[in-house]
């Protein structure tokens, strides 16, 4: 029952998430916008402590937290002439 209305909940989910996508592009509200990649180097750079952080306090799980920083990072620095 509870795997049921779970489906249930998700399906609406995505149909309501559908309905404001369209409604967001008729109106012209969902314009392609230059990429801040300076953003993505300094939130990498925010996150690499805390991930560092919680990986040695709980545990191994929030190496993905890292990984995602080394990402972050890499994107703002390859990218780095493209920074405002």
């Amino acid at each position: 029952m509870w795997v049921l209305l779970g489906l249930i909940v998700g399906i609406v989910m995505v149909i309501i998430l559908v309905a404001v996508v369209i409604v967001l592009r008729k109106r012209g509200m969902m314009q392609q916008k230059e990429t801040n990649y300076k953003a993505f180097f300094v939130i990498g750079v925010g996150l690499l402590p805390v991930g560092i952080v919680l990986m040695l306090a709980v545990g191994i799980f929030f190496v993905y937290l890292v990984g995602l920083a080394v990402s972050y990072m890499a994107i703002g620095l390859v990218n780095r002439d493209k920074w405002k």
